[in-house]
C-alpha cells in the first residue's frame, strides 16, 4: 500500500497492517510520490487516503471526485461520496465530513463486525478517530451533515468500532480535554505549529527520504501504536533507497470548464474538489 503522509493515512495503514496484513512501499502527499524499488506492478498496490484516476491503481479515499451524477469515475476508486452519490453540484455541502479510517472502519465492521471489535479495544483509539482528518472540529461545525454521516456509517449500532465515536460527542468537556491532551503530546512528537491553531495537528510535512523525517515518522507511529494498539511494519519501504516521483501539482477555479480540461489530461494522477474556493480544485500529474 501507498499512503498518505498526515495522520488519517497513517492509522489507516496500521490498521490494514495489523488486520489484514498489508504492506507499505510507497508514500504520496499528491507533490511527490515516494516508492519502494521494485514495486513496478500497478494493479498490486492500493492507494489509502487518495482519490487515484490512474490506469490500474486502486484506492481508497474520500473527497469529492464528480462535478455532477453524469462524471464518469475511475472504476478502482472507493470512496463514501461516490457510494452516496455526493457530487460537487448536486450536495456539496453534504460531503463526507470524516477520514480515511472511519470509512475503513465501516467497511471493515460490515464485513467482519466480531473481528475488527477484537481490534478497536484500546482506550486511546477514540481519541485518535477524534483528530484524524479533524473530524471533531467538522462534527461541531457541521452538526447534521456529520450525524447523518455516522448513521449511513452504522455508528449509532452498538457493535460498531464507531460507536464509541457517536456516544462521547455527547460529552463537551471530555472533548476539549482530550484535543489539548493529544495536541500537546504532538507538540512533543515535532509536529505542528501554535497550540491554538483553529485546525488539529495532523502531521502532514514530512518527507520519508529525509533521515530526520524518518525518524520523526517513527516515533510518530511508535506514539499511535500504543494508543491504537496498531501497529505498522515499515521495513518494506527504506529511505535511503526509494524511487522519488515530483508531481506537477496545480490548483485552479472549480469551474465545470476547468474539470473537464483537467480530465483529458492523459498524465492526470490523482484530484479532489475540496471547496468551492479559487483553488477548490487540486490535481497532480505526472512527469
Amino acid at each position: 500500500m501507498v499512503v498518505s503522509l498526515d495522520l488519517d493515512g497513517l492509522v489507516s495503514a496500521m490498521l490494514m497492517h495489523t488486520l489484514l496484513g498489508w504492506k507499505i512501499v510507497g508514500f504520496y502527499d499528491a507533490q511527490t510520490l515516494w516508492m519502494a524499488q521494485g514495486q513496478d506492478d500497478r494493479s498490486q498496490v492500493i492507494f489509502l487516503d487518495h482519490d487515484i484516476c490512474y490506469d490500474q491503481v486502486r484506492s481508497v479515499g474520500h473527497h469529492i471526485v464528480q462535478w455532477d451524477d453524469k462524471t464518469r469515475v475511475h472504476k478502482n476508486m472507493l470512496n463514501p461520496n461516490i457510494l452516496r452519490g455526493v457530487t460537487y453540484r448536486q450536495g456539496f455541502a453534504q460531503k463526507y465530513p470524516f477520514g480515511t479510517i472511519h470509512f475503513l472502519l465501516a467497511c471493515l465492521a460490515a464485513w467482519d463486525s466480531k473481528r475488527i471489535q477484537a481490534h478497536c479495544s484500546s482506550k486511546g483509539l477514540l481519541a485518535v478517530l477524534l483528530q484524524a482528518d479533524s473530524s471533531l472540529q467538522n462534527a461541531f461545525t457541521y452538526q447534521r451533515n456529520a450525524l447523518e454521516w455516522l448513521d449511513w456509517l452504522g455508528g449509532s449500532e452498538e457493535t460498531s468500532p464507531l460507536y464509541p465515536l457517536c456516544r462521547t460527542l455527547l460529552t463537551s468537556r471530555r472533548l476539549l480535554e482530550w484535543g489539548i491532551a493529544f495536541d500537546d503530546q504532538m507538540q512533543k512528537l515535532g509536529f505542528g505549529g501554535s497550540l491554538y491553531t483553529k485546525r488539529r495537528v495532523q502531521a502532514q510535512r514530512l518527507a520519508p527520504v529525509n533521515l530526520e523525517d524518518w525518524q520523526r515518522l517513527q516515533d510518530l507511529l511508535q506514539w499511535l501504536g500504543g494508543e491504537t494498539s496498531w501497529s505498522l511494519d515499515t521495513t518494506t519501504f527504506q529511505p535511503d533507497n526509494a524511487q522519488q516521483i515530483k508531481m506537477g501539482r496545480q490548483s485552479v477555479s472549480p469551474t465545470k470548464k476547468n474539470f473537464e480540461q483537467m480530465l483529458k489530461q492523459g498524465k492526470l494522477f490523482s484530484y479532489a474538489l475540496i471547496s468551492k474556493g479559487k483553488q477548490g480544485l487540486n490535481h497532480s500529474l505526472l512527469p
